[in-house]
């Protein structure tokens, strides 16, 4: 079971921009391998190859941009919560 309070929520939030930003180095160092084997591709090959890594560019883009929604989702659900926390946390006092 998942407990989601305003500490968890901003680490969370924390957690998955480090795997992003691993992700997003992931992605660059292997468009940088692919792009960096000469030779070994040419003519309608290379094309071909080069579509494919364009093609997986974009759908990895894509997922990137997901956990980047999510994350600012998460953040502002932590910012609700904390705001209705302490609202909570006011009027128990004033009790």
């Amino acid at each position: 079971m998942y407990e989601f309070d305003v500490v968890s929520m901003e680490h969370y939030c924390d957690e998955m921009r480090q795997v992003v930003s691993v992700m997003r180095d992931n992605l660059q160092n292997l468009e940088n391998l692919v792009m960096g084997i000469h030779g070994s591709w040419q003519g309608e090959a290379e094309q071909i190859y080069e579509a494919k890594i364009i093609y997986v560019r974009y759908r990895y883009i894509m997922l990137l941009e997901f956990f980047e929604r999510y994350i600012e989702v998460l953040e502002k659900s932590a910012d609700i919560c904390a705001e209705n926390e302490e609202s909570i946390r006011l009027k128990l006092i004033n009790v």
